[in-house]
């Protein structure tokens, strides 16, 4: 028979499952893939990114240096992949992200456009 001791640590031992979001995203293919790292690029995986990833993009888009376009949130593709997009590719992915960003996200990045202060609330 086992001790509340020997039961509480078993316990804090086993991880605790991650909480994940089930949504299935959506895939844009490239209109001119991309190859990186040995891998061929012809689709952009999007998916609606966690409450946890949108701060860390805000945090890193803040950091970013004046004219540098970060992987915008939710879009599963390396940096280097994102720069070597085109322009067209870059658009067409940006139209799906946009369509799963927040409400109060986007009003707040309107709104920062607009009088060029930062979109921390």
């Amino acid at each position: 028979m086992e001790n509340a001791a020997t039961e509480g640590a078993t316990a804090e031992t086993v991880a605790r499952p991650a909480a994940r979001m089930v949504h299935p995203g959506k895939d844009v293919p490239l209109q001119f893939p991309v190859e990186f790292d040995g891998k061929l690029y012809d689709v952009a995986h999007v998916r609606v990114a966690s409450a946890k990833e949108i701060r860390a993009f805000m945090v890193a888009a803040s950091a970013a240096e004046d004219g540098e376009l970060l992987v915008p949130m939710g879009v599963e593709l390396p940096q280097e992949v994102w720069d070597a997009l085109s322009m067209d590719d870059q658009e067409a992915i940006t139209e799906v992200v946009d369509a799963f960003t927040p409400a109060r996200l986007k009003e707040a990045f309107e709104r920062a456009s607009k009088t060029g202060e930062s979109t921390s609330e």
